[in-house]
């Protein structure tokens, strides 16, 4: 005779049975905090619950989905920080921090998910948020070494509005991606996008590339993100902001470093104040760069360009540039240490400036004969470096040459080195035909092959050298600039003088120059409270009769 187990039993029984698929992930889950690891026995899906997780899918393992955190359903939910970690030759169908299949104002965990060589067949993403409004994704890190990951996502909306992405970093290494996203709302309006960080290096291959992505709806705002693609491929396009459609959206403040980068199709950065470093010369884009269609003149909005940590000519950025179709940039950078050499060239743009940053150079070595022109502003902040032993080089600032009243102008705080020969009265020099308001530091190169001492030499050397004081040496000439004085610029040294140290001032024995104003220029000439005296011979020692 056959006995019907009791009621009780039968349940019992069937919870252990339906628990064996994912025995091999231990402890159980629980709504603490728990480690757990799950080896390659495991399939099905595994979810943290509560709590801060950490969660090992060991090497080899097949499963479907890993959870930090699963909300199936409900409104003011909040995760907390979960880990993930996805082990070689692991073999997943999607993984996420935080996961809120529908609800409004839920909060995602700052999550991380670290894939060392797993292969994941859809998603990655630090939260995912289904049909809600406003929610807020985490701070979350998706970090992936030789690794495929079909799409990655530091926060996705699936719809809703209102709802703010939270300042995630994407970090990918030999990794491969059909999509990669910042912050992706599918639907929505009055959506926000975080400050994100995507960094694509060490041969990784990705389709596509966006900063932010909303699909429709109104009055959006994007992040604040920076993309880094180093020695990396994207076969497509990069986008900094994408918006799909609508009105009254803000665009963000975008940053593409280039290193080494292939990009297949286009860059299309937006609206707003964008930038673009270059690292080295070997980038190669099949488009278009286009900067958006902002204007600094009319909104404040400015795009701008950096040669970045490079030591390149002119020569060799110019042949480069001829490649790289640039739209939409109203300045051009040197950045980062860069050491540009102009060589015998000169500086010709449609740009509306180019700012020269701290601690980078442009080197206008000409030999004496040099003849630059720069048809922009120029801002300095760096190091104009004319020195190479051979005065009368020459910068000129000239302005647009299709508008006659469009004039260049210098400014900034930065440091200008100029060849001087004392005797002959010569020096390299710059002209600007704009508004000078620049207040910089002049530093002297000294290549006097003699100087006069009026004390020793003879009768000629002590009159040339009285008439010197009557002397000017060009260095800046301001054709248009009547607000200026004579502390806009200092010279590098100093000169102790009875006891007191001058600033503005250059010693070249016996003499002492300093900077001062001449009408619309900036020269050196004979401090007057340094004119030599000749020596009084009336009392030759004697006591006389």
């Amino acid at each position: 005779m056959i006995k019907t187990l009791p009621k009780k039993l039968l349940i019992t029984t069937a919870f252990f049975i339906s628990n064996q698929a994912y025995s091999a992930c231990l402890p159980f889950a629980t709504n603490g905090d728990d480690i757990i690891i799950c080896d390659s026995a495991t399939n099905g899906d595994i979810d943290g619950l509560g709590g801060s997780d950490k969660i090992t899918i060991q090497e080899g393992t097949n499963m479907l989905n890993v959870y930090g955190q699963k909300f199936a359903s409900g409104d003011n939910n909040t995760d907390l920080n979960d880990e993930i970690i996805l082990e070689k030759t692991t073999q997943v169908e999607s993984a996420f921090g935080s996961y809120f299949a529908s609800g409004s104002y839920n909060k995602g965990g700052n999550d991380s998910i670290i894939s060392q060589g797993a292969s994941l067949i859809s998603f990655a993403n630090g939260d995912s948020f289904g049909i809600g409004n406003f929610n807020v994704g985490g701070d979350d890190s998706i970090i992936s070494e030789d690794s495929t990951i079909f799409y990655i996502a530091g926060d996705l909306f699936e719809s809703g509005d209102n709802n703010i992405g939270g300042h995630d970093t994407i970090n990918l290494t030999k990794t491969l991606s059909a999509s990669v996203y910042g912050d992706q709302f599918i639907s929505g309006s009055n959506n926000t996008g975080g400050d994100d960080i995507i960094i694509i290096k060490n041969t990784s291959k990705v389709t596509n590339v966006f900063g932010d992505s909303f699909g429709d709806g109104n009055n959006n705002i994007a992040g604040n993100d920076i993309i880094t693609i180093d020695h990396s491929t994207i076969n497509d396009n990069v986008y900094g902001d994408f918006f799909k459609s609508g009105t009254g959206h803000q665009e963000g403040k975008d940053t593409l470093n280039l290193t080494s980068a292939i990009i297949g199709k286009d860059i299309f950065l937006g609206g707003g104040s964008d930038i673009v470093n270059f690292y080295d010369l070997n980038t190669q884009v099949g488009g278009k760069i286009d900067a958006g269609g902002d204007s600094f003149a009319n909104d404040g909005s400015y795009d701008r360009f950096n040669l970045a940590n490079m030591q390149i000519t002119m020569t060799e950025f110019r042949n480069w540039q001829s490649g790289i179709n640039l739209e939409n940039f109203e300045f051009f950078g040197i950045t980062e240490g860069s050491i540009i050499d102009f060589g015998d060239s000169y500086f010709s743009s449609t740009y509306e400036g180019a700012i020269l940053d701290k601690n980078a150079s442009i080197l206008l070595t000409g030999g004496g004969s040099g003849n630059y022109i720069f048809n922009t502003d120029l801002y300095n902040n760096g190091f104009i470096d004319f020195s190479d032993g051979n005065p009368g080089d020459h910068l000129s600032i000239e302005g647009s040459p299709s508008n006659i009243n469009i004039l260049g102008s210098l400014s900034g705080e930065g440091t200008y080195r100029f060849d001087t020969d004392f005797d002959n009265q010569l020096s390299d020099y710059i002209s600007v035909r704009g508004d000078i308001t620049a207040q910089g530091v002049i530093e002297i190169n000294d290549v006097t092959s003699k100087t006069y001492d009026p004390y020793n030499d003879t009768a000629q050397g002590q009159l040339e050298s009285q008439d010197a004081f009557n002397k000017e040496i060009l260095l800046i000439e301001a054709s248009n600039d009547a607000d200026k004085s004579d502390e806009d610029f200092n010279l590098a040294l100093t000169h102790q003088y009875n006891g007191d140290s001058k600033l503005g001032r250059f010693t070249n024995s016996p003499f002492v120059w300093e900077l001062k104003t001449s009408g619309n220029n900036w020269i050196l000439g004979y401090a007057s409270d340094s004119r030599p005296t000749e020596p009084d011979d009336s009392d030759d020692g004697s006591t006389g009769d």
